[in-house]
């Protein structure tokens, strides 16, 4: 859903908007059973939302996303990554003119980079980050001149129980975990 407000702390939907904004029923490419885990970014061409849809057909999630050039109008536009495994919490981040995205995909023990070939509709795996280690809901960022990784794991069903912190020079790595993890 959309929030407006003067504070963080201050929140009511925006006005004139019917929330959620997407739901399982505007995905069209596939049959959906819901949807969650939005990301949403601005650039030049307006407002792009990235977000889980899990797939009733095949029982995984892949990643879909909409636009608008207003951020209160939405339309869905397609998924624009799918893989053998269940892919959620896609975190999609502009780094030095290109588009990435950081899904979630503990399912392959790994956490792996994509690149957009064409945003926002085409992704390419670009590397993995991290191999295994079971590690659920990457959230990178960078800061004063540092990548860093935010990652959290356990056994299940509690998967996330303990956050690790990670930091690399570069986006592409290598990541090693920072001697204060877990936190």
């Amino acid at each position: 859903g959309i929030y407006t407000g003067p504070t963080p702390f201050d929140l009511a939907p925006a006005p004139g908007i019917t929330n959620p904004v997407v739901t399982a029923e505007h995905v069209t490419d596939v049959s959906a059973a819901y949807v969650a885990d939005p990301f949403m970014l601005r650039n030049e061409r307006g407002w792009t939302l990235f977000f889980e849809v899990m797939n009733s057909v095949t029982g995984k999630g892949d990643i879909g996303y909409a636009t608008s050039e207003d951020g209160t109008s939405w339309s869905y536009g397609g998924i624009a990554l799918t893989e053998p495994f269940p892919l959620s919490y896609p975190y999609v981040f502009e780094s030095d003119g290109e588009f990435f995205m950081m899904p979630e995909t503990y399912q392959t023990d790994s956490i792996r980079l994509y690149r957009a070939v064409e945003f926002p509709h085409h992704w390419i795996l670009d590397r993995v980050l991290i191999e295994g280690q079971t590690l659920v809901d990457p959230s990178p960022f960078r800061h004063a001149g540092n990548w860093w990784m935010f990652a959290a794991t356990g056994k299940p069903p509690f998967f996330a129980d303990t956050l690790r912190l990670f930091a690399a020079d570069s986006l592409v790595g290598p990541w090693c975990e920072h001697p204060k993890s877990p936190i």
